[in-house]
């Protein structure tokens, strides 16, 4: 006997086997019954015997059905020592449309299912035909305008009503190809009265807004409830007892509801509307001081707040506003604290903008206009907020010299009238003067004697010694203030020693601030430097503030100050008539 025989038996036989269970394979679909209702449910159970492998393709399927579960299990029996596996799928289905449904073979390997028929009537149909039962759950929308402009916010409403506490529910959110679909706010509940019945009503809202103009069809969400309801008589798992527990049979009743889609005709932007578009209902514009009245003092803050109310709009939509320039402060804005929320049905949004404010200089401080262009859809044209400009007078910083007046001013108002008239504490009038004029005239002998004298000084001997200035403050205890605060990481403490450093330096005429100072000092990127360390003290929000590496760059600057000022003060002769 050849050697290969017995191994060409065994594969003969082999692939026979496989032949025969190849044969045996089938796939066979159950439904669960062959009528229903738009709004309810079909469950259906795809069986695979033998040694079917894969997944099955529901494509063809879900044309016509959506698929709200999917669930799959496997069984094996015995029975006379014959092994057979069963695969199941359990699918709930919910059709897509009424009509007869002619379902098409499903696919899984080489094996498929014969074809199936369902019909599928309207909702309403199916309660004609069972008078006395309204419905036990509808879903409405609707949204506030059929023709918004682009980019506009709408609510977008859906009213659930439940004529029966459910078992489970959930509902899809609506979809819009085009638009933005956000949730909106809580859920609000309350009871309606609808043909005669009471139901519970449950209210969700979504901020929709549409980004392009022309048709925009928004598909109304899905509802899928389900009620407690007597188990339906059917054959369903008659030969599978162990799997009754899949699907939506026994004690529960099923239902699917949903909303009508909506078609929106979007309107583009009007050629009148102004950059950024702004669409809403209500614009409001105001400003607040965090102490009213402002008092502004050289170097001191104060924080002016600026707020806009929108309604209408979503705080996504909110523009920056644009903020002028202030000549003679310096000006550090916080970010804005942006709120959005719904009120009496609508959509509002506000925006809060906190700006601090650094007089540099003494004197009338003015504060231009604020404005911002919207478009009005009550109205249908744009419209403008405005916070009107303002002035405020800056007084100057404590301790610091008060501007002198000119000798001339005094002497015009010595002059003014013809003739000056002394008033008494009673008021009137008296001709006479007194001793004054006679000791006035003594005075002003005496100071022209003084510049006769000094002119001959000058003549006779040089020029006079000029006098150092003052050395109240210190420059070298000043500037070592600065570093003690500096590399404390101590902000205030650092700005007040850097002031009073520019008062050692300068005298009446030092600067009102640290960002002046800096400019004063001339050298690259210190007035940024300084910039920081008011951001730190005065920005509404706050900035961390790096004292190390401020004081590695303001101590050559000070260094190099400090040693300008000895140089240029010059010492008194000692023999001033030694020439």
């Amino acid at each position: 006997m050849r050697p290969w025989l017995p191994v060409l038996l065994i594969l003969l036989l082999v692939g026979w086997s496989l032949g025969a269970l190849a044969q045996s394979a089938e796939l066979r679909l159950d439904l669960e019954r062959q009528r229903l209702a738009l709004n309810e449910t079909l469950v259906a159970r795809l069986i695979a015997d033998g040694g079917l492998k894969g997944e099955p393709d529901l494509r063809r399927l879900e044309q016509d059905f959506e698929v709200l579960e999917r669930s799959h299990a496997e069984q094996m029996r015995i029975i006379n020592g014959t092994i057979s596996r069963l695969r199941v799928w359990t699918l709930v289905l919910a059709p897509r449309h009424p009509g007869v449904i002619e379902i098409a073979p499903i696919t899984l390997g080489a094996a498929r299912t014969e074809p199936r028929r369902v019909e599928v009537v309207e909702a309403g149909a199916r309660r004609d035909a069972e008078p006395g039962a309204p419905p036990l759950a509808r879903v409405e929308a609707e949204v506030e305008t059929a023709a918004p402009y682009v980019q506009q916010a709408l609510v977008y409403r859906v009213a659930i009503l439940l004529r029966e506490r459910p078992l489970q529910a959930a509902l899809s959110a609506p979809l819009a190809e085009g638009a933005i679909v956000e949730p909106l706010g809580e859920d609000r509940s309350s009871r309606a009265v609808v043909d005669g019945v009471e139901y519970t009503r449950v209210e969700r809202r979504y901020l929709l807004i549409p980004q392009h103009s022309g048709a925009l069809r928004v598909e109304g969400p899905r509802l899928d409830v389900i009620f407690a309801a007597a188990p339906r008589p059917g054959a369903l798992y008659r030969d599978f007892p162990s799997l009754s527990g899949f699907g939506a049979g026994g004690g529960e009743r099923r239902l699917v509801e949903r909303a009508e889609t909506l078609t929106l005709q979007v309107r583009a932007r009007p050629d009148a509307a102004a950059e950024p578009w702004l669409p809403a209902s209500a614009v409001r514009l105001r400003e607040d001081w965090a102490e009213t009245p402002p008092r502004a003092v050289v170097g001191e803050p104060l924080t002016r707040v600026l707020t806009l109310e929108v309604e209408g709009a979503s705080a996504t939509q909110l523009p920056e506003l644009v903020l002028p320039e202030v000549e003679g402060a310096q000006r550090y804005p916080g970010r804005p604290r942006v709120e959005d929320g719904l009120a009496a049905g609508e959509v509002r949004a506000s925006a809060r903008h906190e700006i601090a404010l650094i007089p540099t200089r003494p004197g009338p401080l003015h504060l231009p206009e604020v404005r911002l262009v919207w478009w009005d859809l009550v109205n249908d044209r744009p419209r403008e907020a405005v916070i009107p400009a303002r002035t405020l007078e800056v007084a100057p910083a404590p301790g610091a010299p008060l501007p002198s007046r000119p000798a001339s001013a005094a002497v015009a108002e010595t002059v003014a009238g013809d003739e000056p008239v002394a008033t008494d504490e009673g008021g009137r009038g008296s001709a006479g003067a007194g001793p004054w004029p006679w000791v006035a005239l003594v005075l002003g002998l005496g100071w022209a004697a003084t510049l006769i004298w000094l002119w001959w000084r000058r003549r006779a001997g040089g020029e006079a010694p000029v006098a150092p200035p003052s050395a109240s403050v210190d420059l070298g205890a000043a500037r070592a203030r600065v570093e003690a605060a500096c590399r404390a990481n101590d902000p205030r403490a650092a700005r007040a020693a850097l002031l009073d450093w520019g008062r050692a330096r300068w005298g009446a005429s030092a600067p009102g601030g640290p960002v002046e100072l800096g400019r004063r000092l001339g050298r690259p990127g210190l007035g940024a430097t300084l910039a920081a360390l008011e951001r730190a003290l005065y920005a509404p929000t706050g900035e961390p503030w790096d004292g190390a590496g401020c004081w590695a760059r303001l101590a050559p600057a000070l260094t190099d100050a400090s040693t300008e000022t000895a140089r240029a003060t010059p010492l008194a002769p000692l023999y001033p008539g030694a020439g």
